[in-house]
């Protein structure tokens, strides 16, 4: 078969890349893993819509409002108010926001963003700068490692505050009362996605290149653009003939993928008193309120990801319900319907959360972006402008790809 694109994932940053480049005249077809389009993005429309992956519009200038705006997608901004405080748990007893170390966490958190020093892990940083430790120091180091779904004695300290220095998007949070697929689906209108076709190989050469699926199926196509998640690259699950650069190979695999896996909780009506987020020292430490849904979502990563995994679903839910009903009372059992894990991580074609720069990776998302015509490389971990593990990140490189392709055919 031919095409003139060949678009290797139908998560948001190739639907992007193909919706652009389709717009312009190319013939593009879309390849995608699994059964479904959205990658990272994964909404549960069984009560509500719940997210169950990506959930945030990070920014009030984050690219996905150009698609939110073009589409009229509603949305609504998550707001810590007087009415809807952050809320802190330890063990069984709920905080309000004033506890005394609440305020500490905040100014430790910015801290950190600002961070200056030597190129060391993010625990290491913390040790240098706050040696007393304290439930503040430890709630602020587990919050970052969260955000970041890293490892915090990996997790670049340095490159963690480069990367929020770079940031334009801002830093106030929308989320969707109809879903994050929408963005998902209006990327994807109109496009050829030839789902459950996992590619095995892509051979590539000046003049184009041809991608064969596992199932044996080939698409000769000019350019290919590559936007599957870094873990499929890093273990080698796509092979490369010729094989890619050493310095491609080697932006692959200073890079880490992050762990991250969430718990959605359902109740017949609200047992909670109202909040905005809810951070514990538990094994799901990180809790908000689902957007029109009468459901709690947790959100793990990094290490946290790793011990849940371990305890498996059922496990898990039993264990964050019976902290639910601790910090709210036991009421809630009876209110409970089900609840769901999903780990990223074991996702087969995704492995992983999002990605992290760790001790010695500057320079490996800009080595990972780098073209190769006729290959093009996209996906949040390709982002070099401070915006990724985000869904716009994936987005502006999906655009970007696509704007390379079209200046050299241009050029050509």
């Amino acid at each position: 078969m031919d095409a003139g694109v060949v678009v290797i994932g139908a998560g948001a940053a190739g639907l992007a890349a193909a919706q652009r480049l389709e717009a312009s005249g190319h013939d593009v077809v879309v390849l995608e893993a699994s059964g479904r389009i959205g990658g990272r993005v994964r909404t549960d429309f069984r009560r509500g819509a719940v997210e169950l992956g990506a959930e945030y519009v990070h920014g009030n200038n984050a690219t996905t409002w150009q698609i939110i705006r073009s589409a009229g997608l509603k949305t609504l901004p998550f707001e810590v108010t007087a009415e809807r405080p952050r809320r802190f748990a330890r063990g069984r007893r709920l905080e309000a926001v004033d506890w005394p170390a609440a305020p500490r966490i905040e100014e430790i958190v910015d801290e950190m963003e600002r961070y200056a020093g030597p190129d060391v892990s993010l625990r290491a940083a913390f040790h240098r700068l706050h040696p007393e430790g304290g439930p503040a120091v430890d709630f602020a180091l587990q919050r970052l490692a969260r955000i970041e779904a890293a490892d915090p004695d990996d997790l670049s300290a340095r490159e963690l505050a480069r990367e929020r220095a770079l940031n334009t998007a801002g830093w106030d949070n929308a989320r969707f009362p109809g879903g994050y697929s929408q963005v998902i689906d209006v990327l994807a209108r109109g496009l050829k996605i030839a789902l459950n076709t996992p590619v095995a190989h892509v051979r590539w050469t000046s003049g184009g290149a041809t991608v064969t699926a596992v199932d044996g199926r080939t698409w000769r196509a000019g350019e290919v653009v590559l936007s599957v998640p870094l873990s499929i690259l890093q273990r080698g699950l796509i092979a490369f003939d010729p094989v890619l650069p050493a310095r491609k190979l080697d932006g692959i695999s200073r890079l880490r993928m992050g762990q991250a896996a969430k718990v959605a909780l359902w109740f017949r009506e609200p047992v909670w008193p109202s909040f905005s987020y809810l951070g514990a020292d538990s094994r799901v430490p990180g809790w908000w309120r689902a957007a029109e849904s009468t459901a709690l979502v947790g959100l793990m990563g990094g290490p946290e990801t790793l011990r849940v995994r371990a305890l498996g679903e059922s496990r898990v839910i039993e264990d964050a319900l019976d902290d639910v009903c601790g910090w709210f009372g036991n009421h809630a059992r009876g209110a409970f319907i089900e609840g769901v894990v999903t780990d990223w991580t074991a996702e087969p074609y995704i492995l992983g959360g999002y990605s992290y720069t760790p001790v010695g990776g500057a320079g490996a998302r800009e080595a990972l972006a780098e073209a190769l015509p006729p290959l093009y490389f996209a996906g949040e971990a390709c982002s070099t402008n401070g915006h990724v593990g985000t869904v716009h990140g994936a987005i502006e490189t999906g655009w970007r790809a696509a704007n390379a392709i079209l200046a050299h055919g241009k050029l050509a």
